[in-house]
Formats: C-alpha cells, sequence, structure tokens
C-alpha cells in the first residue's frame, strides 16, 4: 500500500514539474525578400527638371547621382516618427539624359513644388533607383540618400541638395513585399525631383549698308558655324523680330541671307558655346563690330568666339560701297571761264596801254 501510494506521489511530482517547466517558443522568421527584376515594384523613377529660358534650345546633356544608405532614425511615438531603418546594401542608380532639342513647358506641373518665374520653361527628364540584388529581412522603412554628382559650370547650375528615398517594405501574410516609394527633402518635406538651371545667351548677327553707292536692295549670305552642333540640331531665332527654328547641317552650319537693316537672333546657346560667322561681302567693303562678350572679335566679313559665349553679343557687318561721282561742272563750265579769263586780261591790257600813251 505505501510503495503504491508512493509511487503514485512520485508520478504526480513529476506531472507537476513538467507542467511547471516552460515550454520554449519558436520566433517567426521571414524569408529574406531579395529583389529580382521580376519583384513587383522592384525600381522607381526619379524626376529631373531643367529650367531654362523659354526661347533656348535644350543641348544633349546628361546628369549623374550617387545613392547610399541613409541614417537610422528612432521611433517617437509622441511625436508621431516611425522608425527609419538604414536601407542595406546599395542599388543601382542611372543618369538623367536629355536630348537636343526636347520639348519645354511655360506652365509648371501643379502637383509638384517646381516654380517658374516670367520668361522661363523646364523640361523633364527621369532617372531609375533599381533595388535588383538587395535583400531585405523584415519589414520596415529603409532609407537612401540620393545625391547629384554633376558638377556646376558649363552654364549649368546643379541642384546640391541632398533628397532621401524612403523604401517601405510590408508584411503580405507572411511574405515580404515592397509596398512604395517616397521621395522626400532632407527636412521630411516631400520632394518632386531635381532641379537644374542653365544659363543661355543671345548672338544677334545684323546687316547694314553704307556708301554713296550702296545698293540698299542688294541682300548677302552669311555662314553660322556652331561648334560641337550635330546635324538636325535646332535652335530658336528671330529673322526682323519674327521667331522661326533653325536648323544645322552636318557641319553644324547654317546659311542665311540678310539686308539692309535686317538682324538674325539666335536664342539660348548655351554658356560656352564657340562660333563663328563669315560673310560673302561681294564687291563692297566689309566692316563688323562686335559687342557683348568681350573674347569675341571680328575684322572684315568674319567674327568669332573662339573662348565661348558668355554673354548677349551682337555682330553687326556693315558694308559699304564708295565712288567719284563726276558732277559735269568741268564740262560745262569750262569753256566759259576760260572766255571770261581772257574778256579781263584783254580789257587789263587795253588799260595798261592807255595809262603808258598818258
Amino acid at each position: 500500500m505505501n510503495k503504491k501510494i508512493s509511487k503514485l506521489f512520485s508520478m504526480a511530482l513529476a506531472l507537476i514539474l513538467c507542467m511547471a517547466m516552460t515550454v520554449p517558443a519558436f520566433a517567426f522568421e521571414y524569408n529574406p525578400l531579395v529583389v529580382s527584376d521580376t519583384t513587383k515594384k522592384h525600381s522607381t523613377t526619379i524626376d529631373k527638371y531643367l529650367v531654362l529660358d523659354k526661347n533656348a534650345t535644350v543641348p544633349a546633356v546628361e546628369f549623374e547621382f550617387s545613392i547610399e544608405q541613409g541614417t537610422a532614425v528612432k521611433a517617437d511615438p509622441d511625436k508621431n516618427i516611425i522608425e527609419i531603418k538604414p536601407g542595406p546594401m546599395t542599388p543601382s542608380i542611372t543618369k538623367a539624359v536629355f536630348t537636343s532639342g526636347q520639348t519645354t513647358f511655360t506652365t509648371a506641373p501643379s502637383d509638384n513644388t517646381l516654380t517658374l518665374n516670367d520668361g522661363e520653361a523646364y523640361a523633364k527628364s527621369t532617372f531609375t533607383v533599381d533595388l535588383e540584388g538587395v535583400t531585405f529581412d523584415t519589414p520596415g522603412v529603409y532609407r537612401y540618400v540620393i545625391k547629384e554628382t554633376t558638377e556646376d559650370g558649363n552654364g549649368f547650375t546643379v541642384d546640391k541638395n541632398s533628397r532621401y528615398l524612403d523604401v517601405t517594405i510590408v508584411d503580405n501574410n507572411g511574405i515580404l513585399e515592397i509596398s512604395r516609394y517616397e521621395l522626400l527633402t532632407t527636412d521630411s518635406s516631400k520632394s518632386s525631383g531635381f532641379e537644374n538651371s542653365m544659363e543661355t545667351y543671345d548672338l544677334t548677327i545684323s546687316k547694314a549698308i553704307a556708301g554713296n553707292q550702296g545698293d540698299k536692295t542688294d541682300t548677302f549670305e552669311f555662314t553660322l558655324k556652331i561648334e560641337g552642333a550635330k546635324e538636325g540640331d535646332t535652335y530658336n531665332a528671330y529673322i526682323n523680330g519674327t521667331l522661326t527654328t533653325i536648323t544645322v547641317d552636318e557641319n553644324g552650319e547654317y546659311k542665311f541671307t540678310l539686308g539692309h537693316n535686317d538682324s538674325l537672333k539666335i536664342t539660348g546657346l548655351n554658356y560656352g558655346t564657340k562660333w563663328t560667322v563669315t560673310e560673302d561681302a561681294k564687291d563692297y567693303t566689309p566692316s563688323v563690330d562686335v559687342s557683348g562678350d568681350t573674347d569675341a572679335s571680328g575684322t572684315g566679313n568674319s567674327a568669332k568666339d573662339e573662348s565661348g559665349i558668355t554673354a548677349d553679343t551682337t555682330v553687326a557687318f556693315t558694308n559699304t560701297n564708295d565712288g567719284i561721282i563726276s558732277t559735269g561742272i568741268l564740262l560745262t563750265v569750262a569753256p566759259f571761264v576760260v572766255l571770261m579769263l581772257v574778256g579781263i586780261a584783254g580789257v587789263a591790257l587795253i588799260i595798261k596801254r592807255k595809262s603808258r600813251a598818258m
């Protein structure tokens, strides 16, 4: 009996001990999200704006960017701040590419922060951030920092303000997914993208005819060569105040004709653009006066800027044709002058003889 009680007591004690033991909990583990080119929302595009004069022509230009891990931000529920994690690894990032003659717009988009001043326009491009190859282990908001690495110069002022790219990873029934991207300024305001500006200058070529033999109905052929221009490149221009578009040939040249008091004004030449203008002056004596850009010069029937344009410039050509015009005075008056002189001499001789006789 005692043995049976002892055995039951032992069994009860063992059961109590088993129940008292803590059963280990197995933590949930996500399968890491390894982003591939088939992953939904594996990339995002970011807008790039180029602000320029409304009459300028967009050049062929590229702008480069870098991307790196952001800094962690601790959650603060009292300030409605969520936790921000540094973005893992380094995504790839492309260039923003603008093409020559690309379309411009004079009204800023209503859904973003881009603003335009009077007389300005903008062209738009995009660049891409791709997360292919990046691994995310848990849900959360991951931050990257994007910077434009192109330097100021060549007439461009580059947006040097960093942007945050926040990537939100969510749990969809135990599977990690990319939910959204958000581009922010460093003060956490919404950003529409990066904005650069471009300096452009005007080149005005004018024509005048002078001289007493200058025929103001004459016209003269000019050749403008824009260094670096490619066949088909277009420029906005004004011919005697009327807006038009000019297109250069395979040599980067544009041929045109001007008469007395005519002018051609090419707008939107990029900072540092080198140019040459020559004229067929025919049988006139040519001269040229260059003003505006102090590095530009001219003589005779040609002007150029070998250093590149840095200011609005005017090239004023004058063709002169002077000649000695016969008035006809010697042919029509000379015989009478001779007769008059002979008469005066005769009268003087008679007076002299009479004086002697007295």
